[in-house]
């Protein structure tokens, strides 16, 4: 069995594995020299293939590591392409009137803002025909017509027929790999996720026994893993790229202001139970942030008033 793995959202790559080994695994960035490149890798698709040696004929499975992505951040590729004043301003323009002020905004308003950023390479974007069909198109159906768009994509590169193409929930595969990749692998086990966002959930808590992983709970409102791209933003530094900065710093502090910090960041979620729960009144973590970076904020935020 030959399966080509694609990943397709921040940091886009591509592997291919035969038989249960892993024989190629390649970045997109390390071939289209943008740092945190994401959407259809199509340079690593193909180079991967290269390194292992496979021919697309021979591929029996192809699988997307998500089924329910942001389909426009994909295309305008903000992991990539944003400076920090786009996200302040995407915070400010767009998720502010959203969430405080119930504005009827959808992903495609905010795709149009921020389109331009892709220059005139935008309509070769392989899944460019995404953005006429979501027009169409209510959102709730939106990821099903942009897994379309990903088959097409895959078969105009490669000639694999859509019926050989699948899709994964994003949760999914990180509690596999989490597993499956682990020096010892236990008959029973307690497999946990956290992390700023997935298909339709930020955490999961599942068990395995006997090498099958059950979830039991799930919630798209734990904050922890968008607590650090919040924060990374509002210390100056770009979401998605430079999270491992505030990790790698934060044992440097002190135990005064790690108090001050811990005090401040159980008013947001709380443990229940078995589950984490977001406190009333929270409705987004940028602006619950806001205030409590103080001074820091405001520099930055100089960076969206300015004239551009």
């Amino acid at each position: 069995m030959i399966i080509l793995g694609i990943a397709d959202s921040h940091e886009s790559h591509a592997c291919v594995v035969k038989n249960g080994r892993l024989l190629s695994a390649l970045a997109e960035e390390r071939l289209s020299r943008l740092k945190a490149d994401m959407g259809y890798p199509t340079q690593a698709v193909a180079s991967a293939l290269e390194i292992a040696g496979v021919h697309p004929r021979e591929v029996d499975r192809v699988v997307f590591a998500g089924r329910a992505g942001s389909a426009f951040m994909r295309i305008y590729k903000r992991t990539a392409l944003f400076e920090i004043s786009d996200w302040l301003e995407q915070n400010h323009k767009y998720w502010k009137p959203k969430l405080y002020e119930a504005q009827p905004l959808t992903p495609l308003d905010d795709y149009q803002h921020h389109k331009h950023l892709r220059g005139d390479d935008l309509g070769s974007d392989p899944y460019f025909g995404f953005v006429e069909r979501a027009r169409q198109t209510r959102p709730e159906k939106w990821s099903q017509v942009m897994r379309e768009v990903q088959q097409q994509a895959v078969t105009a590169q490669l000639g694999i027929p859509a019926e050989r193409i699948f899709f994964l929930r994003h949760e999914d595969c990180h509690k596999a790999y989490g597993y499956h990749s682990a020096p010892a692998r236990p008959e029973r086990a307690l497999v946990l996720t956290i992390e700023g966002g997935g298909d339709d959930s930020s955490a999961t808590v599942s068990t395995v026994t006997r090498r099958v992983i059950d979830e039991h709970w799930k919630s798209n409102e734990v904050s922890l893993g968008r607590l650090y791209r919040n924060a990374t933003l509002l210390l100056g530094m770009k979401p998605g790229q430079h999270e491992y900065k505030v990790m790698g710093l934060a044992p440097y502090g002190t135990e005064y202001y790690g108090r001050k910090s811990l005090e401040f960041f159980r008013r947001i979620d709380a443990v229940e139970g078995n589950a984490i729960v977001r406190k009333p009144g929270v409705k987004d973590l940028y602006f619950s942030l806001f205030m409590p970076f103080g001074t820091n904020v405001r520099r930055w935020m100089t960076l969206v008033s300015a004239p551009s």
